[in-house]
């Protein structure tokens, strides 16, 4: 819900900086897309990695723990 009111300034700026480079001609829409991707992946795969650490991401580690008998009915 509060993640989309930055996609417009961060896309305002983004503009801002790179429209006079891009019209005339001393930067390439590659080029640009390389910088961005550059900036972009080394975080994106650094949160992957330490979300995919977490032990709610991944159940199967924690099978040594028994399963809580709170909701079963006594004998």
């Amino acid at each position: 819900m509060w993640v989309w009111p930055s996609f417009c300034p961060s896309g305002f700026l983004i503009t801002l900086r790179y429209e006079a480079d891009l019209r005339n001609g001393h930067t390439t829409y590659t080029a640009y897309l390389l910088k961005r991707l550059i900036r972009v992946v080394p975080l994106y795969l650094f949160v992957a990695r330490y979300l995919a650490c977490l032990p709610s991401a991944a159940p199967q580690y924690n099978a040594h723990r028994r399963p809580s008998n709170a909701h079963s009915a006594s004998p």
